[in-house]
Parts: structure tokens; sequence; C-alpha cells
């Protein structure tokens, strides 16, 4: 699963990826980004680049007569690599709407005691952005504004990170990212099984990550792990 991530971009910080200078990516820096919210991604423009989108986390059946999210009562916040492009809900836009989430890290939650989880940030090592793979739809409102909702791609969970959690999502790397964006043509289904950058590490963070109202630099700390119990 991957339900909560680090998003603390400012202007600029994205233009590697997109290939352009200034970068604005619409939203203010955010290191505690939960489901049920505009998020930042990357998606292909109509002219063919890379452009920035703030799509609402919760994808939104194509058919759905309802465009308020807050209206809407099944809306995944993931799709599952395995099953995503035979899928009813996700398979157009895998094919047609595909798009790259960028982030620092990203948050999961491990069982240590009874009724006790501890979070983890998982991330590269040196704290690059990482994209990660996912699909959008795009809905019109009845006065004809345009909203965008969005699921994260998942895939099983790497060694290295499935005693954490047995699920991660499909990261997309630096090679990959105008392909999967369809900027260059191509078959999305080899992507869907590719492997996790080997880069990857993991580390203990602050519980008040599990509030999705704390927010700051702070959240992506690593601690010690005797904390937790403090």
């Amino acid at each position: 699963m991957c339900g909560r991530i680090a998003q603390p971009f400012n202007a600029g910080d994205l233009d590697p990826i997109t290939r352009r200078s200034g970068t604005e990516p619409n939203r203010p820096a955010q290191w505690n980004v939960s489901p049920s919210t505009f998020i930042v991604a990357l998606a292909r423009a109509d002219y063919g680049e890379c452009t920035v989108i703030n799509p609402y986390w919760g994808f939104i059946a194509p058919w759905s007569k309802v465009s308020d999210p807050d209206l809407v009562e099944i809306k995944p916040i993931n799709a599952k690599a395995e099953t995503v492009g035979q899928s009813k809900l996700f398979g157009k836009a895998l094919q047609m709407t595909r798009c790259l989430v960028p982030v620092t890290a990203w948050y999961e939650w491990r069982q240590v005691a009874p009724g006790v989880k501890q979070p983890y940030a998982i991330g590269r090592a040196d704290r690059n952005v990482i994209t990660l793979g996912g699909v959008y739809c795009v809905h019109r409102d009845r006065s004809g504004v345009r909203m965008r909702s969005l699921a994260i791609i998942t895939t099983p969970a790497p060694p290295l990170l499935a005693e954490i959690h047995e699920r991660a999502p499909l990261i997309i790397g630096e090679r990959h990212r105008a392909l999967w964006l369809g900027i260059d043509p191509c078959d999305p289904t080899p992507f869907l099984h590719s492997r996790h950058d080997a880069d990857l590490v993991s580390w203990p963070v602050p519980r008040a990550v599990n509030s999705r109202h704390n927010e700051g630099p702070a959240l992506l700390e690593p601690i010690e792990l005797a904390q937790m119990m403090h």
C-alpha cells in the first residue's frame, strides 16, 4: 500500500524531471500528504511535454455521475500492478492517462508490538526525488470545470521492504519517465513488473506523522527506535 507521501517541493525542484526552468509545483511544500487531498503529479501535456497537474488522490470511476470527491463513496487510492491492466476501473487510464507522482519519500507502518505500529519513511539513500507510477481520470462538473483524480500503482514489496509492508509503490526510473508518461509511445505493461531501485532505504520517523494534520521537515528525520515508547 502507499497511503502517505512527502512532497516538500518548491519552485524549480522538479526542473530535472520536467526539463524546464522554474517548474512550479502549484502546492506548498508538504511532508505529510494524505489521500483525499489534491497532490502534485506530472503528466503529458497536449503538446507532448511534461506538465504539473494537481489531481485528487482517490480515483473516481470514469463513468461516475458525481464529480465532487466528497460525495463519492468508492475512490481507491492505489491500483495493483498485477490487475490494473485488466481492470474495468483503471484499464483505460493505464493506456491513456498515466502520470508520475514525485516524492522524496513515502511512509509505511510496521507492527512492533500488540497495538503499536512504528512509522517508517522509505526513499533513496541520497534523498533525491523518486517518481511513482500512477493513473488518473479527468472529470468535469456541471459548470464544466475540469478535475482529475488519481491512484498510485503498487507492486509486491521487494525483500528489503517486505518486513515493513507487503506492498510498495511502483517506481518509474529516470530513463523511463518519458515512456511512462506517453511522451514517447510505448506499451506500459513491462513497467508494471519492473524491479525497485536498489538504492532504496528505510528509516524510523516520529509518530507525529500518524496524524495527517501534522506537518514539517521534522517528520522525515530519523529517530532512535527507543523513542517510540515515549
